[in-house]
């Protein structure tokens, strides 16, 4: 697209921007990396008491994920029993709120006994995640306390934040926000329940904020050259959707960014108004192909498994309690409208589970409300900056159509109707963290959410010993 990303001479905080002296208290190269080293070590240090505190099995799907993380790389198949390596794990851990057999029972035990009787309900998920992190976890199982492969997967979980963390850094950095405001807003992001549960467990959920992050880089690297790049974002696409169905709420978020620059370009040119910062005529016919590649290769994916996983069916699951639960035979017009303007909030507390008490459900609701407040802003009031504007308003338009459209099409893929949870828009975080981050520059105000970031971290620290 016809707008370069901004250089490092660019940024407002870059070193060579005119910068008064006595504001530089750190050398360059620090001041470079001291936010992503920030970030890695809130990762592994939270993420790594989380898994020391909480051992039992998590009660959100966790017992199917460690089945499929034992079968990887094979994946599961609909209606397939949870196997003796899984149903152990829960055994011996145990999972609050519902009984399991004793870890001394004899093998081999016998699935019926635990929840959904057994079915692993799984067979959505390819297996990419689980081979991923099974890739990083078997080598990890040497390490001292880490002989178990579940414990080994969940500290990868800290691998799995980290990446989105740093891809989130990267790409606000492309888009030109203070690395103090970048810090400080994923650090509160990495203590909120919805982002530590999932990455401090067994759950393709713990894909959710790189998935995200991974768009947006894409979308920058696509804006770069929009005739030879277009593979890139295609092929990010792919990978996003075979992690997790549900992270194509992101590539929703970029079709609806594509969307917002051709009809803001197109309205500017009839307007006779400078295209400085829109997209050139001559780029909007590549964009349009490139944006119909990208969905394509999303359907494709998606489809592809979805007829992959209804031919390799090994057993009926008509019978499996999951299925009971969700299974209708139509959608009432109340069930689709319902859920519209839920992803708005990604980080809602719907379908996590909070480990972290009084400090989990403070940070879980103000960092909420503080994204939100920055898709609003670079919705309407990102005035000079088209890009930004279009990143809000895109993300406004996934946050209150993506709700309805995951409904629809979960129901036409599995004939399921779900409540819609917040987190299946945890892809939606990253833009929001940008936008906010770019929009904080006062140095009061980024002072403030440094101090914040750090009560809050120590606070969870405290609160996982």
């Amino acid at each position: 697209m016809s707008t370069p990303a901004p250089t490092e001479a660019a940024r407002p905080d870059s070193p060579s921007a005119a910068t008064p002296p006595h504001r530089r208290a750190l050398p360059d190269p620090v001041r470079r990396w001291l936010g992503p080293a920030i970030l890695v070590l809130v990762a592994f240090v939270t993420v790594g008491l989380h898994i020391q505190m909480f051992t039992t099995v998590s009660p959100v799907d966790e017992l199917t994920h460690i089945d499929s993380l034992y079968k990887a790389p094979s994946p599961v198949h609909s209606g397939e029993k949870i196997g003796e390596d899984a149903l152990r794990e829960q055994a011996c851990r145990g999972l609050a709120g519902y009984p399991s057999p004793s870890c001394a029972a004899p093998a081999p035990l016998d699935p019926e006994d635990f929840q959904e009787e057994g079915y692993n309900t799984g067979a959505v998920y390819t297996p990419l995640y689980y081979t991923v992190t099974k890739i990083f976890a078997t080598p990890l199982q040497v390490l001292p306390g880490l002989d178990s492969l579940v414990t080994a997967a969940r500290l990868v979980g800290a691998l799995w934040m980290s990446a989105g963390l740093l891809l989130t850094y990267y790409v606000g950095r492309r888009l030109g926000a203070p690395r103090a405001s970048l810090t400080s807003i994923l650090v509160l992001v990495a203590v909120t329940p919805s982002i530590l549960f999932p990455s401090a467990t067994v759950s393709p959920d713990a894909t959710g904020l790189v998935s995200g992050a991974a768009i947006l880089w894409a979308l920058l690297v696509w804006e770069g050259d929009v005739r030879r790049r277009w593979w890139v974002p295609v092929l990010v696409a792919g990978f996003v959707a075979a992690l997790k169905t549900v992270n194509l709420v992101a590539v929703f978020m970029a079709a609806c960014y594509v969307l917002v620059r051709l009809v803001t370009s197109w309205y500017a040119e009839r307007q006779a108004a400078p295209l400085d910062g829109h997209l050139a005529r001559r780029d909007r016919l590549p964009v349009v192909l490139g944006g119909a590649a990208v969905a394509v290769m999303t359907l494709v994916v998606l489809a592809g498994w979805s007829l992959y996983s209804a031919a390799t069916t090994v057993a009926s699951t008509s019978d499996a309690p999951m299925n009971a639960r969700t299974e209708v035979s139509s959608l009432s017009v109340w069930e689709v409208f319902v859920s519209m303007g839920q992803f708005l909030n990604p980080l809602d507390s719907a379908g996590n589970v909070n480990t972290t008490d009084t400090i989990g459900f403070v940070a879980q609701r103000m960092v909420g409300m503080l994204l939100l407040a920055g898709i609003v802003a670079g919705a309407f009031f990102a005035i000079g900056s088209h890009r930004h504007r279009a990143l809000g308003q895109a993300a406004l338009l996934a946050g209150v159509l993506g709700g309805p459209l995951m409904t629809i099409f979960i129901f036409v893929l599995n004939g399921a109707y779900i409540a819609m949870p917040g987190r299946y828009a945890i892809t939606l975080v990253p833009v929001a963290v940008v936008l906010t981050a770019s929009f904080v520059r006062t140095r009061s105000v980024q002072v403030f959410l440094g101090v914040s970031a750090l009560i809050a971290w120590v606070w969870t620290l405290v609160t996982l010993v």
